[in-house]
This record gives C-alpha cells, structure tokens and sequence, in this order.
C-alpha cells in the first residue's frame, strides 16, 4: 500500500515538473513595502513552444490567494506588458495584502528567436485571442505571506496656555522659566540679536553639505565580465546591449532592451547582471520605485553592491 501511495506522489511530481517546463507562469514572486507602496517583482517565465505570453495580470486580496474560485469572482488590479519584472502598487491603508501574477497566454506557432531586439518577430499579432492561464502556485507565483505599509501618524501636541500677566505666585513657589528679562539699563534697543560672522559661514557650509549628499548619484557599476566582448551567447547579446545604450548612458533605451533582455530564457548569470543593469538604468532615469525593486530582488545574488544601491536609491527617492 505504501509503495502504491509513494508512486502516486511520484507521478502527481513528474506532471507538476513537466507543467512548469512548458505551461507559463512567473516564478519568485517577492513582495516590499516602502512608504505608500508595495513593491512586487518576480521572475518570467521561459519561452514555451507554440505558446505567447501577451500580458501579466496582477491580483490582490487581503487573504492567501489559495484557488482559482477566486478570478471568477474578482478583476485585476492591473494589467501589464509581458516584459514586466515588477509592479508598484498603491495602498492607502495598512492592512497586509497577499498577491498573485497571473500570464495571459496566447496560442499559437510564433516560432522561437534570440533576436530580442527586433520588435517584428517578438511581437504577437493584435488578432490573437488569448485567455489568462489560472494557476495557483503558493510561493511561486502567488505569496504566502503578507505585505503592509506603515502609516507614520502625526504626533498631537498640547497648546500652551495663554500667559498670564497678573499671576502671582507664593512664597515659597518658584516662577515659571524661562524667566522674563528685565531691561533694567534701558538700552536694549541698542543690541542687535545676532550669530556671529564665523557661526553662520558654518551653519551654511553644513547645510549645503547635507543637500549636496542626498543629490549625489552613484557612478554607472559594470561587472567584470562584460568589459570584454565575449565569443558568442547570452553573453555576447548582454554586451551588445550595454555597448548600443547603456554606456553611452541613453538609460530609455536601456531600459527597453534589458526588459526584453530578461523576458527570454537566459543563463541565470547572465540574467541576474542583466537585472542589476535594468535597476541601474531605472536609477539614471529617476524612476526610483522601480530601481528600488530590482535591487532588492537581488540581494542573495549581490549583497554588498545590492545593499550600496539600494541605500542611495531610497536617499535620492526621500530627497525629491
């Protein structure tokens, strides 16, 4: 009986693996709250045959999104090009929010090609039908825990009393401080009330410091690998990215050919760099929520450089 239940589990593993080799649906899904946002980034899906993915549908709910019951009974809270790697979502409450990120997927031959670049053979016709691919993968594409923002409160603070002149006080009371001052001399007016000369130069060096550090962005970072053109693979095909748009710092450009990039099936290596360029190309281009989720989602990969980029991003998010 034992032997029949473990090839049961057996068989049930086998066709679980084999859907994921060829069905589509994000993997790594990771959420992060900052300030009014949570921030939610995942890996796509490797290209299946005969199969498209035409866009990414995100859901949201304040329970473990646990079966497909629940897309009969609630509507995206958006809906996003299949090139996406993250999604910045507005919450104007604190209560903790469970996610999954469902692909459309439209039938069909498109063929296979590593020309990520040609918008022509990527893309897929308008006049095809698709229809969302439900599937619930706890962990995978869908989060087991939940995700809130804080909402700093403003402190309440008690008006002072209005003073009154014609109070007296005992004998053996003491008076309120600070004390009223008495101009006992009579040439008050004659005292201007004023910081020294050296005391103000410093107070305006410190605090022009101060702004010029929360402005001051991080010099563009290129791994050692991709200084040198490499013979041929994924590789070759990052290098040539970095050389047409990302060091000659056109960052738009960059963004789009590292989204297209990561939406094919790469070498995890080569993957996880061309991911820390999107987030620095994001970076360039100010938009910091987005750099801010790329770079978290690669802290296993690159602690120390990770954790250097994503202190001045949120610095430089906090200074606008």
């Amino acid at each position: 009986m034992k032997k029949i239940f473990s090839a049961v589990i057996f068989l049930f593993l086998i066709q679980t693996l084999n859907a994921q080799s060829t069905r589509s649906f994000v993997s790594g899904i990771k959420t992060e709250a900052f300030r009014s946002k949570i921030n939610l980034s995942w890996i796509l899906p490797k290209k299946a045959e005969g199969t498209s993915v035409i866009a990414l549908l995100i859901y949201r709910d304040t329970r473990p999104i646990e079966n497909t019951d629940f897309f009969k009974k609630n509507k995206p809270v958006a809906t996003l090009p299949p090139s996406t790697t993250s999604y910045a979502d507005e919450v104007r409450d604190t209560r903790e929010y469970y996610y999954a990120v469902i692909c459309s997927v439209a039938e069909g031959d498109f063929g296979e090609t590593d020309l990520y670049y040609d918008e022509e053979l990527d893309a897929v016709p308008e006049s095809v039908e698709s229809k969302p691919y439900y599937i619930i993968l706890p962990g995978v594409n869908a989060t087991v825990t939940g995700e809130g923002i804080k909402l700093s409160s403003k402190k309440e603070f008690t008006p002072l009393p209005k003073e009154n002149k014609n109070r007296t006080y005992s004998e053996n009371q003491m008076r309120d401080l600070p004390l009223p001052f008495m101009d006992i001399l009579g040439d008050e007016a004659e005292h201007q009330k004023t910081i020294s000369r050296e005391a103000e130069d410093s107070a305006r060096s410190l605090f022009e410091g101060r702004r010029k550090v929360q402005k001051e962005f991080l010099e563009p970072y290129i791994f050692e690998e991709d200084i040198i053109s490499p013979n041929g693979g994924d590789e070759y095909l990052l290098f040539e990215i970095l050389k047409v748009s990302f060091i000659k710092r056109d960052y738009k450009k960059s963004v789009q050919l590292l989204s297209r990039f990561t939406l094919q099936n790469r070498n995890e290596k080569v993957l996880e760099r061309a991911r820390f360029y999107l987030g620095e190309s994001y970076y360039f281009e100010q938009n910091f929520p987005m750099a801010l989720t790329e770079f978290l989602s690669l802290k296993d990969a690159y602690p120390s450089l990770s954790h250097k980029w994503i202190e001045s991003t949120l610095t430089l998010f906090e200074a606008e």
